[in-house]
């Protein structure tokens, strides 16, 4: 039971919210860590070394923080840092390439919630103030469900105060209702149509499909990768509004950026502003190193954390290394003045950086170079004929044009800062514009149900099916 499934769509969140809004205010962080708990029960029912991970993940963040607040001890901090790390690389290799054979799978949201748990304890090193002894508020904090799959990371000192001021307003539910069924849209009726697109040009490569298809699965990886992760993040970010948390919206329009590293400041705006916070403000205190040094130290750090969020081994460096230059080149030479202020460099920025990035999870979805070189070796050798192209548009043909439409109809309503156009429109017509985008992604929301659903039953509970990782 996950985001897009029938079960939490139409038992778990009514009933949670249902509940939610029934109950006192200082009860409703109970509510939450009740439901937070049942939520990731009920989704690892067959796997449950995840809940086993979790509650050990818990129980030593709590000790930890109380540790840290008492001693406030630099090196103790730095001991349990590398305890996080190496839970994390522990975990990544032992279920990608130990243990697959006896169904231990990664466990899920454990990337987020170490990453999480980080935050918990650096701020009880910075803050000793903070209650450090509440165990209820440690786990709510590293549970908290509606951003278990995609985020956006919150840290511990804002949760907190997040924490204090819940309500269950009616306008507020309305907004995120709204929001997590454009995330269901995304999530269902596009990322999963391309992805078994995708999915048929990868086995086909080297037999029917050529160069053309091969060109055209490079703009299906870059758009598969914003619309899964921003849905997954849209319908958090949903949850968490009708919950009364004020949260922003964590995918901001990096299909339009004219760089690599605005790209990704906009891919996953929290995990840069929690990288920025914990890594790079305190590396550029360090004076006696040269600024542009830390800079660059600073980006690395945040490039190849990101990398290893969706792989962990020998080939994450290659993996991150054509796309960590290309940010070092935009940060510390004058490139990145003339991406910014001029025209042309806009134009050539934005096409660099979609192919750039576009490479970038390719690579990630084939595994290493030598795989995405030999992908290209066979589309350029395919002497796929029309017929056989026909025959592959074909097949596929309907769903794309669905796609497309669903595409239009969802990016369309929405303004660049992530309100909808109803926003910009005349004063008189507000309401109207409002009403109108509203049937369209209601419409759009039952044809997910209906049509696509049933068609890819497999994203709706394994989420990371849209990845071979």
């Amino acid at each position: 039971m996950l985001f897009a499934s029938a079960g939490f769509l139409f038992v778990f969140l009514p009933l949670f919210l249902l509940i939610y809004a029934l109950s006192p205010d200082k009860g409703k962080c109970a509510v939450i860590l009740i439901g937070s708990i049942a939520f990731y029960v009920i989704a690892n029912l067959n796997a449950p070394f995840s809940i086993l991970v979790l509650w050990l993940t818990v129980l030593f963040h709590f000790f930890a923080g109380m540790a840290l607040s008492r001693w406030h001890d630099r090196i103790l901090l730095v001991l349990f840092l590398a305890v996080d790390v190496m839970a994390f690389f522990s975990l990544r290799l032992l279920c990608n390439q130990m243990l697959p054979q006896y169904y231990f799978t990664f466990p899920v949201g454990a990337s987020l919630y170490l990453l999480m748990g980080a935050s918990y304890l650096i701020e009880h090193y910075r803050d000793p103030s903070l209650r450090s002894d509440d165990l209820a508020q440690a786990a709510l904090y590293l549970t908290f469900f509606p951003i278990m799959l995609a985020g956006p990371l919150i840290r511990f000192r804002d949760f907190a105060g997040y924490m204090k001021n819940l309500s269950c307003q009616m306008g507020n539910v309305a907004r995120g209702m709204r929001l997590l069924t454009v995330g269901l849209i995304k999530t269902m009726a596009v990322a999963a149509v391309l992805t078994e697109a995708y999915d048929n040009i990868l086995q086909y490569s080297d037999m029917q499909v050529n160069v053309w298809i091969g060109s055209i699965s490079l703009v299906m990886m870059y758009l598969i990768v914003f619309f899964i992760f921003s849905g997954y993040s849209d319908m958090g970010v949903g949850i968490c509004i009708m919950l009364g948390i004020p949260l922003h919206r964590d995918y901001r329009n990096p299909l339009q950026a004219t760089s690599p590293m605005a790209y990704l400041k906009g891919f996953f705006a929290s995990f840069y502003a929690f990288v920025e916070a914990y890594v790079m403000e305190p590396l550029a205190r360090l004076e006696k190193l040269p600024m542009k040094l830390r800079r660059a130290l600073g980006l690395t750090v945040y490039l190849l954390l990101l990398t290893l969020w969706f792989r962990v081994d020998a080939r994450t460096v290659p993996i991150a290394l054509p796309l960590l230059i290309a940010i070092l080149l935009e940060e510390l030479t004058p490139i990145g003045s003339f991406i910014r202020n001029r025209r042309l460099g806009k134009l050539i920025g934005w096409i660099f950086t979609f192919l750039l990035t576009s490479l970038f999870w390719t690579v990630q979805q084939l595994g290493s170079y030598g795989n995405l070189f030999e992908y290209i070796r066979n589309l350029l050798e395919a002497t796929g004929s029309y017929q056989s192209l026909y025959t592959y548009a074909t097949s596929i043909g309907f769903d794309f044009i669905i796609v497309a439409v669903i595409a239009l109809s969802i990016l369309m309503p929405l303004s660049h800062s992530g309100n909808t156009l109803a926003a910009h429109a005349p004063a008189k017509l507000q309401t109207l514009a409002d009403a109108v985008i509203s049937v369209i992604l209601l419409t759009l929301f039952v044809m997910t149900l209906v049509y696509f659903m049933p068609q890819f039953p497999q994203y709706a509970v394994e989420p990371y099916s849209y990845f071979v990782i």
